[in-house]
């Protein structure tokens, strides 16, 4: 009945342990998918707006509600936007999305569009910088930053970082062997000590 119940507790242990640190991992994955309104923010370019690690919620709006700001003044948006063939350089791996301001806005008759700059309040420069400011169209957004839920986002991007996330499995792993084999050795004692039966 015992050595039941332990191996029930060690399925259980052990269920729990990849339980907890696959959260990180599912919640990174959740803020980077373009479908979910909500990501974490992994740099300081939008210091003091915005802290490495806040967690945002945006929602899509009409382009032409989302509101023109200055580089001086930084009281345009913050919006969510995807800039991919736009931007020439590559955005880190693991995400595509960018939270900047918008620092200038124009009405495109062409295409019948709006268009928007856009500028972290902690870089020096109007994006992308590097080379010429390039124009986003209101294609590339995914909506305007409604609020945020400080720091918490933080303990997510450490802990779903694989340099950090993989030891700490392995730290773990080897913890729950050692008190495994510790267990079974103590059961093992124990049963050798007990009265053996004559049949």
């Amino acid at each position: 009945m015992n050595t039941n119940t332990n191996k029930n507790k060690n399925k259980y242990n052990i269920f729990f342990i990849f339980f907890l640190f696959s959260i990180p991992l599912l919640l990174r994955f959740i803020s980077n998918t373009s479908e979910t309104p909500i990501a974490i923010v992994s740099s300081n370019s939008m210091v003091p707006a915005l802290n490495f690690g806040d967690i945002i919620y945006y929602k899509h709006v009409p382009a032409e509600t989302l509101k023109n700001g200055t580089v001086e003044n930084k009281e345009g948006d913050i919006i969510v936007f995807k800039p991919k063939g736009y931007w020439k350089f590559n955005l880190p791996k693991d995400t595509d999305k960018v939270v900047h301001r918008i620092v200038g806005k124009m009405y495109n008759q062409t295409d019948n569009r709006y268009y928007f700059l856009t500028k972290g309040d902690n870089n020096d420069q109007i994006d992308p910088q590097f080379g010429t400011n390039i124009w986003i169209p209101e294609s590339c957004i995914l909506g305007k930053v409604i609020f945020i839920i400080p720091k918490i986002g933080g303990l997510i991007l450490y802990f779903s970082m694989p340099n950090i996330f993989i030891p700490i499995l392995f730290i773990l792993g080897i913890i729950y062997m050692t008190e495994y084999i510790r267990k079974n050795e103590k059961n093992l004692q124990n049963y050798n000590k007990s009265p053996s039966l004559n049949v």
